[in-house]
């Protein structure tokens, strides 16, 4: 997929992306899906709602949105409500403003000499991310989670519109889980011989597989399963399960130390955006459903944090160093949805054009299940009792929730540990570890840590150690591991 970007320098203008428009008042690039009243916007349906002073806000989908307008030289930069896979980066000179959902590419086009912005690293080092506008790499910013950018080149100006997302509790009040999540499904399989689903046991794959299987029964399934060798490893649940559609094939791969031979290239795809110990784990359904390309794969991330009520008000997420950030239940789910659950899997399987379908996070979704969230209670038990009653006899004993992250002692053995270790300890960044008196102590926590510092110590080797930002370019597959241990 061409990477989304636009560009002023003096008076040159140049952009790309996956779909472009221009006309005497509006320059428009983006990719991704544009939804608005739960309908599929084309370009020139876009067009048109734009010429009649819509608001860029209504816009529903996942996507990444650039709309420049030639009257008011004013450049717009929107996503969904949940950041999109990529964030959307963006650097300004004294001759040109340059937006991208690439950050290599951001740095080519300005022919920047990359350097770490160093007073961040603790805080990514604390939560694997950076919140608000702030990157990894100086002279680089990135669209805040939940708002809306927008440059007025004629006054120099930069603002910033957060989007205020407040689900109406009256909508779709006589639906329920299943009829909301068909909705949304049947446009997306119609026609479709065949897909992908990201199969688990727990409850919210599992619920859209049984709607999947009653919408379109002879729909080919092919299912995909990540095991560990250490921890909870739910395959064998999951074959259980997979007896009882006879449709689907599964697909199964285990975490183990080797992939610790693709983290290279995972950082070069990740860039700044986000560490967290599930990447492994997703890195490895996108190799897995690359196989599968052509056909959508679909998703049960969201219904966490849409579903349960222990999202409530002043409930703090995270907490960031120096300062407590608390938001109200509205917020939090997108919040822990842009920067943690949907770039950690979305961005590997953009990256690999494979088009990822999340049914639980579309808006009519998250209107219509507003009202159970107080039935939900901390556990989405409401939820869970509804999905056991629908689901067919054979599968409901099977489903288990189980942890949606890599045991770490599974990427960890005789021959890496060692290593590993001294190597993070011996880094530059590992004074700047912050302590963590929230979090559990123990060997997973050091292990974390150690692996958030490789990560840093991977981006600065393949983001700032060249002056040459075509370097950057470059497929990095090959880039060998153990170079960081000697």
């Amino acid at each position: 997929m061409k990477n989304l970007f636009f560009k002023k320098k003096d008076a040159l203008i140049t952009y790309g992306g996956e779909y472009t428009y221009e006309n005497e008042r509006y320059i428009i690039a983006y990719e991704g899906e544009l939804y608005l009243n739960n309908k599929r916007l084309a370009c020139e349906e876009l067009v048109c709602f734009l010429e009649k002073d819509g608001d860029i806000a209504l816009i529903d989908g996942l996507y990444s949105l650039v709309v420049y307008s030639k009257s008011s030289e004013e450049l717009t930069v929107s996503q969904d409500i949940i950041s999109y896979f990529h964030p959307m980066y963006f650097s300004a000179t004294d001759s040109a403003f340059a937006v991208s959902v690439s950050m290599r590419e951001l740095i080519a086009q300005n022919e920047m000499k990359a350097e770490m912005e160093d007073s961040h690293i603790p805080e990514f080092l604390y939560n694997g991310f950076l919140t608000d506008d702030r990157c990894l790499i100086k002279g680089i910013k990135k669209v805040p989670a939940m708002h809306i950018m927008r440059y007025n080149f004629a006054r120099g100006e930069l603002r910033y519109q957060k989007r205020d997302y407040l689900p109406d509790e009256i909508s779709h009040i006589n639906s329920d889980y299943i009829s909301l999540l068909e909705e949304n499904i049947k446009s997306e399989i119609e026609g479709c011989s065949e897909l992908n689903i990201a199969l688990s046991s727990g409850f919210d794959s599992n619920l859209l597989l049984h709607i999947i299987s009653s919408i379109a029964p002879e729909c080919k399934i092919n299912a995909f399963c990540i095991g560990s060798s250490k921890g909870n490893d739910e395959v064998e649940n999951v074959k259980k399960i997979c007896e009882a559609y006879p449709q689907i094939k599964l697909s199964v791969c285990e975490v183990s130390p080797s992939i610790l031979k693709s983290f290279p290239q995972m950082v070069y795809e990740l860039e700044d955006s986000i560490f967290e110990r599930g990447i492994f784990l997703q890195y490895m359904l996108a190799q897995a459903l690359d196989t599968k390309s052509n056909f959508p794969v679909f998703l049960g991330e969201g219904a966490d944090q849409l579903l349960s009520s222990e999202f409530s008000l002043d409930v703090s997420p995270y907490f960031f160093v120096g300062k407590k950030e608390h938001y109200p239940w509205v917020y939090y789910p997108y919040e822990m949805l842009s920067y943690i659950i949907i770039k950690k899997n979305g961005i590997f399987l953009r990256n690999r054009d494979i088009k990822a379908k999340y049914p639980f996070i579309r808006a009519n979704f998250i209107d219509g299940v507003i009202k159970y969230r107080k039935l939900n209670g901390t556990g989405k038990e409401h939820y869970k009792k509804y999905v056991v009653e629908s689901l067919r006899p054979e599968v409901s004993p099977m489903l288990v929730k189980r942890p949606g992250s890599t045991n770490l002692t599974s990427l960890f053995d005789e021959d890496n540990t060692e290593k590993i270790f001294r190597a993070a300890k011996s880094s530059r960044f590992y004074p700047m570890l912050t302590e963590q008196p929230d979090r559990d102590s123990g060997n997973e926590v050091d292990m974390d840590n150690c692996l958030k510092i490789i990560y840093l110590m991977l981006f600065e080797r393949i983001f700032c150690s060249s002056q040459n930002s075509d370097s950057l370019k470059e497929d990095i597959c090959d880039f060998d591991f153990e170079k960081l241990f000697y």
